[in-house]
């Protein structure tokens, strides 16, 4: 209940992901570029303690990771499925109409048919509903990456001023350190 309440007000409040111990974690280190998934089991000031498969425990710092992203849980995606479904049913709407040469029944046959724009539109919502269904049942894990300690920092910043019998234009280049961590 307190963790549902703490992601509700991160949610809310806009507050920047930051893993926690226990928190399913995906990395990728800047060396090498070795991406690979582990668990959290400490946070410490400028480095996390994580559990991997295959190599046990690791003790990581911030600033050897090109990427860190937690995980936020396993949703379904009930509109994605649905849109997916909608274009495979409208397709499949496609070919009845396509195939249908307008032929009329023999005017003997008391049989009853259905209008082939009626089964077109049959096959596009049953495909949406099917794909929102689908959607629904495959869950997929939704990452949040965490902002990592930025390197120096550059900006350049146009300026303009008024001086007499003209105007000054130019650019500012300012430089600085990299944050420091707190």
């Amino acid at each position: 209940m307190t963790l549902a309440i703490a992601l509700l007000v991160a949610a809310t409040t806009g507050a920047p992901a930051s893993p926690a111990a226990g928190d399913r974690v995906r990395i990728e280190e800047a060396a090498g570029g070795r991406r690979f998934t582990a668990r959290v089991t400490e946070v410490q000031q400028g480095a996390l303690v994580v559990h991997t498969d295959d190599q046990g425990l690791r003790r990581l710092e911030l600033s050897s990771l090109r990427r860190l992203e937690v995980s936020r849980g396993r949703r379904g995606h009930f509109g994605r499925g649905a849109r997916v479904g909608l274009v495979v049913g409208a397709a499949l709407g496609a070919l009845v109409l396509a195939a249908d040469n307008n032929d009329k029944p023999d005017p003997d046959c008391t049989c009853d048919v259905i209008p082939p724009a009626l089964l077109a539109g049959t096959l596009v919502a049953s495909g949406a509903l099917y794909g929102g269904l689908a959607g629904l049942v495959i869950r997929r894990e939704r990452w949040e990456a965490v902002p990592l300690l930025p390197g120096p920092t550059a900006r350049l910043a146009p300026t303009i001023a008024a001086v007499p019998g003209g105007v000054r234009v130019g650019l500012t280049l300012r430089l600085g350190p990299a944050p420091r961590a707190r």
